[in-house]
């Protein structure tokens, strides 16, 4: 008897143990922080990050006001090619009907594009972005072969193009030539006058076609005078 006695108590005292031992753990959990993840339609950061594109000389990360996404990329940066790192918190995001992947996914920035984060329960968002290149003003590029522009007589051949950025439409390479215009501002000014020739009759920036346009210091024309 004294034998059966002894075995109930030690069933008695694991039973008791592993029942303790139950609580503990349950409470232990009920404790226990949950990660819960929000879901929802926002991009919570974006950036261009060196180590994506080689062309820029740092890390540069953008401001995201409400639906609009801005900054600015040197102008050594490829802005026609550019690879965007960000953040959010749908399933996916969506540049022109193509899934865009954070780090990878390269986009032409030169002009205004809309990014749109999709939820599993198909709640969207569209981010507008705006890039802006060098100072965010309109760029006129003119090569004439390494030739000096340094008369007012002679046209020096060669091609124009324009870059509009976020308000113009670009110019592609157009065949052209230049010269020096003026007078006094031609030999004194430091910022001196040229008037273009282009072979056919070129929209830029807007304005109206035209075969001649005037580059006055800081202001571009068309020369209705020849």
């Amino acid at each position: 008897m004294s034998n059966l006695k002894v075995l109930k108590s030690r069933n008695l005292f694991y039973t008791t143990f592993l029942l303790i031992s139950f609580l503990l753990v349950s409470c232990n959990n009920e404790n226990e922080p949950t990660n819960v993840t929000f879901e929802g339609p926002e991009i919570t950061s974006f950036s261009f990050l060196i180590s994506d594109n080689p062309s820029l000389d740092n890390d540069i990360y953008f401001n995201i006001q409400e639906n609009t996404i801005s900054g600015r990329i040197p102008i050594n940066g490829h802005i026609e090619n550019l690879v965007a790192s960000f953040d959010h918190n749908g399933v996916s995001v969506i540049v022109d009907g193509i899934n865009q992947t954070s780090g990878s996914s390269r986009n032409n920035f030169s002009q205004a594009i809309t990014y749109t984060v999709i939820t599993n329960d198909n709640q969207q968002e569209s981010y507008e972005v705006r890039a802006k290149y060098f100072t965010g003003l309109p760029i006129f590029y003119i090569d004439t072969n390494g030739i000096p522009i340094d008369t007012k007589e002679d046209y020096i051949l060669g091609s124009a193009s324009v870059f509009g950025g976020l308000d113009y439409n670009d110019n592609t390479s157009s065949a052209m030539g230049i010269r020096g215009r003026g007078h006094s501002t031609w030999f004194v000014h430091p910022k001196k006058p040229y008037q273009l020739k282009f072979d056919e009759k070129t929209e830029v920036l807007g304005m109206p076609e035209d075969k001649k346009w005037i580059l006055s210091c800081r202001i571009l024309r068309q020369d209705y005078d020849a």
